[in-house]
């Protein structure tokens, strides 16, 4: 019974090392990410305001401060 044990903790240790290799480290200081980087309006009549709001993830390690924004 305790070879089967000592035998299943070291699959279990061996698997989860493979895991944490495949996984990407994440990135230091401030990572952007945007999920949507395009988006276009259809069919706007004339005088109408439109809005969309773009989502920006951080996905590093540090505070994102957006200081300018400008339209492409």
């Amino acid at each position: 019974m305790k070879i089967k044990f000592i035998i299943t903790y070291f699959i279990f240790v061996i698997a989860l090392n493979a895991y944490a290799d495949n996984q990407p480290e994440q990135a230091k200081g401030p990572v952007a990410v945007f999920p949507e980087k395009n988006f276009t309006f259809q069919g706007i009549p004339e005088g109408v305001e439109v809005v969309h709001d773009f989502v920006i993830q951080n996905k590093g390690t540090d505070v994102l401060n957006i200081e300018k924004v400008k339209t492409g």
